[in-house]
């Protein structure tokens, strides 16, 4: 009786087969142990242990002698699948192919193979593809493959856009409640709502005599308050479907007069209470990257403790939350933070005059833990960072007795600092930035003197060079490479805050002015690009730590107002996590009620600040107000004033 190949050609075993397993060809059969195979299965631990009527077939040994063995018919028709499953059996390893997965997995699954279906579900994972997930998705859930079906429909909602746009398997799709699904969870992901628009149109002009009926309950799921008002008068309103389902043009015409009265400035006299529908409309589905901001104080003083709260912005909601990150070891202000991979790395700061640290911590951004890693070689505070080729860099900083020039660099596989060519000045509260390969660094305080100064990196000759001298010493601005020039914002100089901005081109090796200053003067605030913006984020007015933050948006030229920060932060980090796992452990939750809330938000300011004395009559729609705020589970910056609620710049 034949071995499966994984026996015989390297003779693991030397007992004879106590068992025959066949599948549903006459010669599919293999020569096995029983207790083999129940080790890997439940099912074959019942069928040999309890079953009082086994089959039994005679076979003949390699000596000439007749046995008699137990004999097993199993419901497989490819030889692949037999084999694969007596390899795995045999081996713990499997050697899989795309042809005969599914195969494999029904009749793992059938028998109790578990671990051969997390190998299986694992193999499928790493080949999920635009091509191929939804096939994936509806095969994993008709057999019930639940690990399998998780990671096919996070993979479809995070690439929606490109699977409809390329897919044959969307376009053949006929299951109604997938699509429904799809449309309908806020964790759907396109960069623009008017791409769920198109692929809807799509899927039904495929076979529109078929599908023009759902057409209906299928957008009514499309949030058509996301979409900018041009494309949905003359695209959406104008579209035949819309032209003839009256429900589908009254929602979208009560959707534009609503966002008409959200972004009007006019303060509102009574409350307008939106149906579920309209709420369903307005609400943001869930971003894929998350703003993280760690440490900082509320006062620029050493006395103070460092903020322990770690606040994440969803950028989609425009709202911040509290989330449950904080590092066990503690605090820190005036430190960095740089993301590689799936880690998050918190490198140097300090937490009092007296206590600066080299020491730097790790986040694993899959199962958020936090861990320890191998300290810098010199503490540092006031110090900047930059990633180049999964490496970190820490660079300058104030090291608890003087500023310092020195640089190290980080490996993250080897867990191991070591030092680089020191900078041709001595820098703390200095910031940097990677354009094309090369670490620029501008900036900074020495001596007592304000740096108008900047130099640039070259990793491959490890070599630090000059670069034209900014227009204004800064000490501790906000910096960022965006749009292929390096972005300088804020900072102090020795005749106080600055709000004025400047670019440098790296090509030309000059600075230019932004087009406009920031909204309020600062210094030591954090600052990352998000999509098409730069976010300031805290700071220090020269009072103290600043709740605020502004928005640089590259196509007005202009800052605006964000939403504000739940802490005061100065010498606070903030990072863009991208991807994020568990995204609703760290987005706004309460995405239906953000346009109610607006509305009930600006009435209530509006009542408090009523000129004439008189008050409004409508003690329980504030008192609903005060309901919806404490619904949530976590606290977030209250506006100011009606323009801090509208989003929108007061000047």
């Amino acid at each position: 009786m034949p071995q499966p190949p994984i026996l015989r050609d390297r003779k693991l075993i030397n007992v004879p087969p106590d068992l025959i397993v066949s599948g549903q060809s006459p010669d599919l059969n293999y020569g096995a142990h029983r207790i083999i195979l129940m080790c890997i299965s439940p099912y074959f631990q019942k069928v040999f242990q309890y079953s009082r009527n086994q089959i039994k077939t005679t076979i003949t040994d390699e000596f000439g002698i007749d046995r008699s063995v137990d004999y097993i018919q199993l419901d497989i028709n490819e030889r692949e699948t037999l084999s694969t499953i007596l390899q795995y059996a045999y081996t713990g390893r499997v050697d899989l192919d795309v042809d005969f997965i599914q195969d494999l997995i029904i009749a793992a699954d059938k028998y109790n193979i578990y671990g051969l279906i997390k190998e299986s579900t694992r193999f499928l994972e790493t080949r999920l593809n635009p091509d191929n997930c939804i096939g994936i998705h509806l095969f994993a859930s008709f057999y019930n493959c639940f690990e399998l079906e998780r990671l096919a429909r996070n993979y479809i909602l995070g690439n929606f856009e490109t699977i409809y746009q390329q897919s044959d398997e969307f376009l053949n799709l006929t299951t109604l409640t997938s699509l429904i699904e799809i449309f309908k969870t806020h964790f759907l992901y396109v960069s623009d709502e008017l791409s769920v628009w198109h692929s809807l149109i799509k899927w039904i002009d495929h076979d529109a005599p078929l599908r023009v009926d759902h057409f209906e309950q299928l957008a009514c799921l499309i949030r058509f308050g996301l979409i900018d008002d041009n494309a949905l008068v003359y695209h959406v309103l104008n579209h035949p479907y819309v032209i003839n389902n009256n429900r589908i043009q009254s929602i979208i015409q009560e959707v534009l007069e609503t966002r008409k009265m959200l972004e009007s400035c006019d303060k509102p006299t009574s409350v307008i209470y939106l149906n579920d529908t309209v709420k369903h409309q307005l609400a943001p589905r869930y971003p894929k990257d998350i703003i993280f901001v760690f440490g900082g104080r509320s006062l620029d003083v050493e006395f103070v403790s460092p903020e322990p709260i770690v606040e994440a912005y969803d950028h989609r909601a425009e709202r911040w939350r509290q989330v449950n990150l904080e590092d066990p070891s503690g605090p820190r202000d005036h430190h960095q933070i740089c993301v590689v991979g799936k880690y998050l790395f918190i490198i140097g700061g300090h937490h009092g005059p007296f206590n600066v640290f080299n020491s730097c911590r790790k986040l694993d951004l899959t199962t958020w833990t936090w861990s320890e890693i191998a300290p810098m070689k010199e503490k540092r505070a006031f110090h900047t960072s930059a990633i180049i080729d999964n490496h970190i860099y820490a660079i300058g900083g104030y090291n608890g007795a003087r500023r310092t020039d020195s640089v190290e660099r980080y490996d993250i596989e080897q867990n191991q600092w070591t030092s680089c060519s020191p900078m041709n000045e001595r820098r703390s509260g200095a910031g940097a930035a990677v354009l094309n390969g090369k670490i620029y660094v501008v900036g900074g305080f020495r001596d007592s003197n304000y740096l108008n100064t900047g130099e640039v990196y070259d990793p491959i000759s490890n070599q630090w060079m000059p670069i034209s001298s900014m227009s204004k010493p800064r000490s501790s601005p906000a910096v960022v490479a965006f749009n292929g020039k390096l972005h300088v914002i804020g900072g102090l100089t020795s005749n106080g805050l600055l709000s004025s901005c400047e670019k440098y081109d790296p090509y030309q090796n000059k600075w230019d002015k932004m087009e406009n200053e920031m909204l309020e003067k600062k210094c030591s605030a954090a600052a990352v690009v998000l999509e098409d913006k730069i976010l300031v984020i805290g700071g220090w007015n020269g009072v103290g730590g600043l709740r605020t933050v502004e928005l640089w948006c590259d196509k007005a030229k202009r800052w605006l107002l964000g939403t504000k920060l739940i802490k005061r932060r100065t010498g606070c980090a903030a990072c863009v996590v991208t991807d994020v796992q568990n995204i609703e452990n760290f987005a706004w939750l309460a995405r239906e009620n953000i346009a109610q809330e607006r509305i009930l938000n600006a009435f209530r300011l509006n009542s408090e600040n009523n000129v004439d004395g008189s008050s409004f009559d409508n003690d329980e729609l504030l008192d609903e107000f005060d309901q919806l705020q404490n619904r949530q589970a976590y606290s977030r910056a209250a506006p100011n004033n009606f323009d801090d609620i509208m989003d929108i710049d007061p000047n």
